[in-house]
């Protein structure tokens, strides 16, 4: 019997996880919720087989499994609510970011809790190669003891227009939109962060630095973000990590090492086995969309999950308490 699944929202992200879900052996993307009749009447047309509704509400007796949230970010709350409360399904997935603010990630933690349930959120970077093996290094000590981190999260998408344009506010802010990665590969790699600061006077100017983290085991991190960057033609996340014994760097297409003493250590994604089943935007999604499944037929608990997003969230909310209001 097929794992049923719908989907909240068929813009980009979508049509993405809609065309993914549909190659994964076992699952049935049963039904599609959209508010707007030009997109229903397009995607009626791409995906003739799937059920097309207007409000989340209709997905009712439709006999779902799980739910994709797709939808922009300060709409996943009522969403959420309108999922788990109304018993449309049982398990969720919801793209990045969780929410629009911490109090809005705790609710739907709750929400998970008191449902059951699979929950996972869409940091798909957590599903890349190259940070994988970057993790796995560290973990190994390939750096002597970690030091200092350094993460960041560039695009040129608002280069022209800034970060009070109207499309970067409702894509919830650059920290939300596109520094959430940043932010979630530095818990993921690290744990979670204890305080959060300004960075100091004249940093932004001279390296684009936002902020400067401290990790609950004392260690010290900046996270430097914009979407204005000209250069970054195509977004980036990346980090740099010093330690005791060297320096480690990792971004979406490479993993370098510089021992102290030289000896340099090159991975390129292509030589880390980055394959899929099937090939469709990058391949960590395809890996995401196959470990949510996976992990609701296994009954283990998917990651990341609810309580991962919310944790992302609480630091962007201390964040933009403390910064400039910049891209």
């Amino acid at each position: 019997m097929a794992l049923t699944v719908g989907i909240v929202g068929l813009g980009k992200m979508g049509f993405l996880h809609a065309s993914l879900l549909s190659t994964l052996p076992g699952v049935e993307v049963r039904a599609v919720c959209e508010p707007q009749g030009s997109v229903r009447r397009f995607g009626g047309k791409m995906l003739p087989a799937i059920r097309f509704v207007r409000t989340v509400g209709e997905l009712k007796g439709l006999d779902l499994d799980a739910v994709y949230v797709t939808t922009p970010p300060q709409s996943h709350a009522a969403v959420v609510r309108t999922v788990l409360g109304g018993g449309i399904a049982a398990h969720l997935f919801v793209e990045k970011p969780l929410a629009g603010s911490a109090r809005e990630g705790e609710e739907m933690v709750a929400l998970a809790r008191a449902h059951g349930g699979v929950t996972m959120v869409g940091y798909q970077k957590r599903f890349a190669v190259t940070f994988r093996k970057a993790r796995d290094l560290l973990r190994d000590g390939a750096v002597g003891e970690v030091r200092s981190a350094d993460a960041y999260a560039y695009s040129s998408d608002f280069a022209q227009a800034g970060a009070h344009h109207p499309q970067a506010r409702a894509r919830g802010g650059v920290l939300r939109d596109l520094g959430c990665h940043a932010v979630d590969l530095l818990l993921w790699f690290f744990g979670d962060v204890d305080e959060v600061s300004r960075a100091a006077e004249g940093a932004a100017e001279t390296g684009g630095i936002l902020a400067a983290l401290t990790t609950t085991s004392g260690l010290s991190c900046t996270l430097s973000v914009s979407a204005s960057r000209a250069e970054y033609r195509l977004p980036e996340v990346g980090m740099t990590v010093t330690g005791s014994r060297g320096r480690l760097s990792v971004n979406g297409d490479r993993v370098e090492v510089e021992p102290q003493g030289g000896g340099r250590v090159v991975w390129h994604r292509h030589g880390l086995h980055d394959h899929v089943a099937f090939l469709l935007a990058e391949p960590e999604y395809h890996r995401e969309d196959e470990h949510f499944i996976q992990t609701i037929c296994s009954g283990g608990r998917a990651s990341p999950d609810v309580e991962d997003g919310a944790r992302v969230e609480a630091v962007i909310d201390r964040m933009e308490d403390v910064l400039p209001k910049t891209a």
